[in-house]
C-alpha cells in the first residue's frame, strides 16, 4: 500500500512543518481503509488558521495539487487532541477534541462576590457541553453590578486592565436583579 504523510504550517502540530520530504508518517487502519495521524495535547489559539496537506509516497496529495490547502481553526484557546484523516476515497478530515480550554477570569463589584483591583482575579469554568464560560454567585441585594473578562490574571488592578482585559474594551458592564 501507499504511504502517507501529513504536513503543515505549525511545528507544534506538525513536527516537521511543511517539509516535504520529511512529513509525519500516517498510520494505515485496515477496517476502514483510512490513514491517521494524531497528535496530543497541542496548545491552539483561537481565531488561528492552521493549514495542512496529506501526501503519499505515490506523488498523491489530498487536497489534490493546486487546490488549497485543508484547514481548520478553533473558537475556544486550550490544549487540544487533534486527528487528520486520509479517508479511503482520498478526501481528508480532521478531528479536533478539546482538553482543557485555557482560563477567562472575571472582576467586578463585592456584590458579586469579586473585588475590584485585588488580585488574584477569579477564573471563570469552561462547560465543555455548552461552549460558555460560567461564573456563578447568589447575589443578596438589589443594585446594579459592574465586571469585565481578561483573559490572564493580573497582579493588580492596573496590571489586568492593561494587560488582560479583553471585554467589555470601554465601560464595564452591568447587571441589575430583575422581577
Amino acid at each position: 500500500p501507499v504511504t502517507y504523510y501529513v504536513v503543515g504550517d505549525d511545528n507544534t502540530i506538525f513536527p516537521n512543518g511543511w517539509n516535504m520530504g520529511d512529513g509525519t508518517n500516517m498510520t494505515y487502519d485496515s477496517n476502514d481503509n483510512n490513514y491517521s495521524w494524531t497528535s496530543d495535547q497541542v496548545q491552539l489559539t483561537a481565531g488561528t488558521n492552521y493549514e495542512y496537506k496529506v501526501l503519499g509516497d505515490d506523488g498523491s496529495w489530498s487536497p489534490g495539487e493546486g487546490q488549497p490547502n485543508a484547514s481548520f481553526s478553533v473558537t475556544v484557546s486550550g490544549t487540544y487532541t487533534v486527528k487528520i484523516t486520509r479517508n479511503s476515497d482520498g478526501t481528508v478530515s480532521h478531528t479536533l477534541t478539546l482538553i482543557d480550554a485555557v482560563p477567562l477570569y472575571i472582576e467586578g463589584s463585592e456584590g458579586l462576590g469579586l473585588q475590584w483591583g485585588y488580585a488574584p482575579t477569579t477564573a471563570m469554568t469552561y462547560d465543555t457541553e455548552t461552549g460558555y464560560y460560567t461564573y456563578t454567585y447568589t447575589v443578596e441585594h438589589d443594585g446594579t453590578y459592574n465586571f469585565m473578562f481578561g483573559n490572564g490574571q493580573g497582579t493588580s488592578w492596573d496590571d489586568f486592565n492593561a494587560n488582560y482585559r479583553i471585554g467589555p474594551q470601554s465601560g464595564d458592564q452591568a447587571i441589575a436583579p430583575s422581577g
